[in-house]
C-alpha cells in the first residue's frame, strides 16, 4: 500500500510540479513561512542598510545637482519610508514572536504583505529615478530579484507582483513625463515584473518538489526502519526457533548415537551366539539334526541381520548428519564395480523368479569413487526393487555414457511409486506404504543414505517411473578422474566374504 501511494506521488509529481499530497500540505506550508520569515529577516537588515547609504547618496547628489525642493522631499520620504517598513517588519517578527506564536495565518500575512509593499515603494521610487535621470533605477531590478527568492504560492505571486506593478502603471500614466520615458519605463518594468514572475514560479516549483521528494525518501526510511525492525524481530525468533532446532537435533542426533550404541553390544552376543551354535551343530555329528531347530536358527541369524542393518543405518545418518563419514576416492572402472555388485546378488533372488539383467553400453569406463560406497549404493536400490516387485517380474541394470557424467540405472517391474511421494521418497524415515500390515519390511532410511552418498560423490539421484508402471532409481556420478592413482579393474578383488556378509545385512528384510 505504502509502495503504491509513494509511486502515485511520483507520478503526480511529474504531471502536475504543484500538486501537493494533502498530508503534506500543512507541513509544507509551515516549511515555507519559516524559510520565508527568515530569508525576509536577513534581506530586512541588508535593505535598512543599503536604503540609508542610498539616501545619503542622495542628499550628496541633491546639493551638487540642486535637485528641487519638493521632488526631493517626497523621494527621500519614501527611501525613510522604505527603511521604516523592514524594521517594522523586524519588530514583529522578533520582539513579538511570544506572542506570536507558531501562528501561521499572521506569518502568512505579515511576509506577503511586507515584501508587496517593500515592491510598491521600490516602484515609487524608481519612477521618481526615471522622471529626473531619465533611466531605469538598478535598485528596483535588485529588490525584484530578491523578491523572486521569495516562496508564494499561485496566486500569492500574483498579488505581491500585481499591486506593484499596477501601482507603477497607474503612476506613470499620473505623473506626465513624457510618452517616450512613460512607454520605456511601461516596457521596463512590465519585462522586470515577468522575470521575476516567472523565477519566483520556478523556485516555488522547484521547492515543492525537492519537499515531496524529501517526504518520500523520510517515509521510505521509516518504513525500511519498520521493515527493519520487523526482520529483526522475526529473525530473532527465527535464530531462537534455530536454536531450538538445533538443540533437538543434538539431542536426537546424540540419542540415535547412543541407542544404536547400547543396541549393538547385546545384538553382537546374540549375533555371535547363533554363529557359535550354527557351528556346533555343523562341525559335531553326534548332535541329531532337528530342521524345526534350523529354521529358528536361521530366523535368528536373519532377524539379527535386520537389527544390525537398522543400527548400522542409524549410526551412518548420525556420522552424516554430525560430518564424520568419510568417502575415499580412487580411480575404478564404474562398469566392473557395478556389474560385480549385481552379479553377487543373483543366488540371493534365483529362488523369487525374478529376472535380473545388466546391460552396459561401454565395456569400460574409470572413474572416481569409493567403491565400498558404491556397492552401499547399489545393494540398496537392488534391494528396494527385490521387495516391491511381485514373482515374475524383472529388474535391470544399466549403465549409460551421458558427457560429463556416467548415468546408473535400477529399474523393476514392481508396484512403483505414487506420483506425489517422488520428491519426499528420498527424505528420511519416508515410506511409500506406512500401514502396520505391509508386506514388506523397512524404516525408511535407506534411500536417505543413498542420496547422501551419491551427494558426496558430487552427483545426484532421481526416480522415474509412477505408481503401477514400476520404479527407476538413476543416479548420476561425475565423469572425472582424480590424480597420481592407478585405475583398478576387477573389483571382484574385495575380500568376499565381507562383501557376502553385507549383501546378507542389506537383504535381511526380505523373506526368500
Amino acid at each position: 500500500m505504502k509502495k503504491n501511494k509513494i509511486i502515485k506521488f511520483k507520478s503526480k509529481l511529474k504531471q502536475i510540479p504543484l500538486m501537493v499530497p494533502l498530508e503534506y500540505k500543512v507541513e509544507l506550508r509551515k516549511e515555507f513561512i519559516d524559510i520565508n520569515i527568515n530569508r525576509e529577516k536577513i534581506l530586512a537588515i541588508i535593505l535598512i542598510i543599503v536604503d540609508m547609504a542610498l539616501l545619503i547618496l542622495h542628499i550628496t547628489l541633491k546639493n551638487i545637482l540642486k535637485w528641487d525642493k519638493y521632488p526631493f522631499i517626497e523621494f527621500s520620504f519614501y527611501h525613510v519610508l522604505l527603511a521604516i517598513v523592514p524594521l517594522v517588519f523586524l519588530f514583529l517578527t522578533c520582539v513579538l514572536k511570544k506572542r506570536v506564536g507558531e501562528n501561521l495565518k499572521f506569518k502568512e500575512i505579515l511576509h506577503i504583505a511586507i515584501t508587496t509593499l517593500v515592491m510598491m515603494l521600490s516602484s515609487i521610487i524608481a519612477i521618481y529615478n526615471i522622471m529626473d535621470v531619465k533611466q531605469p533605477f538598478s535598485y528596483t531590478i535588485a529588490v525584484f530579484c530578491i523578491a523572486s527568492l521569495i516562496l508564494f504560492k499561485p496566486y500569492e505571486r500574483l498579488f505581491a507582483f500585481g499591486i506593484p506593478y499596477l501601482t507603477f502603471i497607474i503612476s506613470m500614466i499620473i505623473f506626465d513625463g513624457g510618452v517616450m520615458y512613460e512607454l520605456e519605463g511601461i516596457f521596463f518594468y512590465t519585462l522586470l515584473t515577468s522575470i521575476a514572475y516567472v523565477a519566483s514560479s520556478i523556485i516555488y516549483k522547484y521547492h515543492v518538489k525537492n519537499y515531496i521528494n524529501n517526504r518520500i525518501i523520510i517515509e521510505n526510511i521509516e518504513m525500511l526502519k519498520d521493515m527493519n525492525k520487523v526482520v529483526q524481530e522475526s529473525l530473532k525468533k527465527r535464530t531462537e526457533e534455530l536454536d531450538g532446532v538445533i538443540k533437538y537435533e543434538k539431542l536426537r542426533t546424540d540419542f540415535f548415537a547412543n541407542i544404536s550404541h547400547e543396541l549393538r553390544t547385546p545384538l553382537t552376543i546374540i549375533s555371535s551366539a547363533q554363529q557359535m551354535l550354527n557351528h556346533i551343530f555343523k562341525n559335531n555329528p553326534t548332535i541329531s539334526r532337528n530342521p524345526e531347530i534350523d529354521q529358528y536358527m536361521y530366523m535368528m541369524g536373519q532377524n539379527c541381520n535386520r537389527l544390525l542393518r537398522l543400527i548400522s543405518n542409524l549410526i551412518d545418518i548420525t556420522k552424516i548428519d554430525a560430518g564424520y563419514f568419510n568417502v575415499e576416492f580412487e580411480n575404478y572402472d564404474i562398469v566392473s564395480v557395478v556389474e560385480n555388485i549385481t552379479l553377487s546378488i543373483a543366488k540371493y533372488i534365483e529362488d523369487t523368479n525374478i529376472k535380473l539383467t545388466f546391460d552396459t553400453e561401454m565395456e569400460e569406463k574409470v572413474v572416481a569413487c569409493d567403491p565400498d560406497k558404491i556397492e552401499r549404493i547399489m545393494l540398496n536400490l537392488l534391494s528396494n526393487a527385490v521387495k516391491f516387485t511381485p514373482k515374475g517380474g524383472d529388474i535391470f541394470v544399466n549403465i549409460y555414457d551421458k558427457a560429463d557424467m556416467v548415468v546408473i540405472s535400477v529399474k523393476d517391474t514392481g508396484i512403483g511409486v505414487p506420483l506425489e511421494m517422488k520428491d519426499s521418497i528420498f527424505e528420511r524415515f519416508v515410506q511409500v506404504d506406512k500401514s502396520t500390515t505391509r508386506i514388506n519390511e523397512g524404516s525408511g532410511i535407506g534411500l536417505s543414505i543413498v542420496k547422501s552418498l551419491v551427494a558426496m560423490h558430487k552427483g545426484k539421484v532421481y526416480l522415474a517411473g509412477g505408481q503401477g508402471i514400476g520404479s527407476e532409481f538413476i543416479f548420476e556420478l561425475p565423469n572425472r578422474t582424480v590424480a597420481d592413482t592407478k585405475a583398478i579393474k576387477e573389483h571382484n578383488l574385495v575380500e568376499k566374504e565381507q562383501s557376502s556378509q553385507r549383501i546378507r545385512v542389506e537383504f535381511s528384510d526380505i523373506y526368500l
